[in-house]
This record gives structure tokens, sequence and C-alpha cells, in this order.
């Protein structure tokens, strides 16, 4: 089965994710020392060691960073102990900067914008926006970004960047 082929709420992934950035929240990255997730029944909690985490909540993206965040079981964000306002800290999307790293082997990965490395075998990458890193990859595709890979991809293309395979 294809990642579009599978449904949520009757959704395609990609317009269920949109979805929620544009109502709820989601956890874009998270970059730490040590991430814990506590799943204690109706009770979920995250507490992040030395990091920074980026989320998308209700259309707006927020980065923040600290030696203790926790997202609490209410779902409310606290920066070293500090709840966190999003009322006063929304940033633009245009200024974040969004990576993606898989260390593994993945069959595709779709952005619309953000730097994506792959530590692995990919079928495919495509990017409207952003560089690309990959170790072997069938079909690169960016609009403006770089491409690095070792091998031979079967297809690279790039409007606006260099090509190093």
């Amino acid at each position: 089965m294809k990642i579009d082929d599978m449904k949520i709420n009757g959704m395609s992934i990609s317009d269920f994710v949109r979805k929620q950035r544009l109502e709820g929240e989601v956890i874009e990255s998270i970059n730490a020392v040590d991430c814990i997730t506590n799943y204690d029944s109706d009770i979920t909690t995250r507490i992040i060691h030395h990091g920074s985490v980026t989320i998308t909540r209700k259309g707006h993206m927020y980065s923040f960073s600290g030696d203790k965040i926790e997202q609490r079981a209410d779902g409310e964000w606290y920066v070293d102990g500090k709840h966190f306002d999003f009322g006063e800290a929304a940033v633009p999307a245009e200024r974040c900067e969004i990576h993606i790293e898989i260390n593994g082997s993945v069959d595709m990965v779709k952005t619309e914008y953000g730097e994506v490395t792959v530590h692995g075998d990919c079928h495919s990458i495509n990017t409207m926006s952003g560089d690309v890193t990959c170790q072997k990859a069938g079909n690169i595709h960016t609009m403006s970004g770089d491409v690095f890979c070792k091998g031979t991809p079967l297809s690279v293309s790039t409007m606006s960047g260099d090509i190093n395979c």
C-alpha cells in the first residue's frame, strides 16, 4: 500500500496533516539530547531535554528551545517551567528553517519546503524548495535547491540549484 492510498478519517494523509496544521497542532520537528513520551491511559506527556521543538498550531509555526520542554496532558507546552504563550510567539513560516532527516531507507519523501536528508536508500524525493542529500535514490526532484547524492539516480532535476551525484 502506498502512503497516498492510506486514509485517516476518510482523508488522504496529506489532507489530514494540512487540516491539522490549520485547525489543530502538528509537531514538525524535535531535536533533543533525550525525548521521553509517556502514554498512561488517557494521559500523554512528552518531555524533551536540552533541545528544540518546531510545531504548527492553527496555521502558525512556532519554534522554541530550552533545557526542559514539556507537552503536558492538557496539550499545553512549557519551556523551562514557564507556560509557552502561543498568542505572542508566532513566527512566519517563511522565517523558519525546516530540516527533515531520515535514518534508514524510505520509499518516498514529499515536502513543500525544507531541507531533506536521507541516510539510506529512497525511491523518490520531491520538494518544492530545499536542498536534498541522500545515499541512493531513484528519482529526485526539487524546484529550488541543491542535490547531493552518492550513486547515480534514475532521474534528477532542479530548476534552481546544483546537482552533485
